[in-house]
């Protein structure tokens, strides 16, 4: 006995479509306004904002003697001014969000 209706009858699946991820492309596109070249490193910073209430940790991935780039986890609820301090303390820049995405935060020094 056959089943007709169609229930509990099996189907062949056919396998999805493998899509390759498109590569990223930069947010930003356009001429580099940067005044001085970014020297990178890696050094481990604090981010501090929220009269030195609120703390983030960050990686300083470049830096030039007018800004920085910074990896941290959530750039989103960093303040647009805050103060970053190295590691080892022996840097301090008062900082001003210039972009921020996913993982990264552009600041200017003042």
């Amino acid at each position: 006995m056959t089943n007709n209706i169609g229930f509990g009858k099996r189907k062949t699946l056919q396998p999805a479509a493998i899509q390759m991820p498109s590569p990223k492309t930069p947010t930003y596109t356009g001429p580099d306004r940067r005044g001085g070249a970014r020297r990178k490193m890696l050094k481990g910073c604090k981010i501090i904002f929220n009269n030195q209430s609120s703390v983030f940790d960050g990686v300083i991935v470049s830096i030039s003697d007018e800004g920085a780039r910074i990896k941290t986890a959530n750039p989103a609820f960093i303040d647009d001014e805050f103060l970053l301090t190295t590691v080892f303390g022996n840097h301090e820049y008062i900082c001003n969000v210039i972009w921020r995405d996913a993982e990264f935060v552009g600041v200017e020094f003042e």
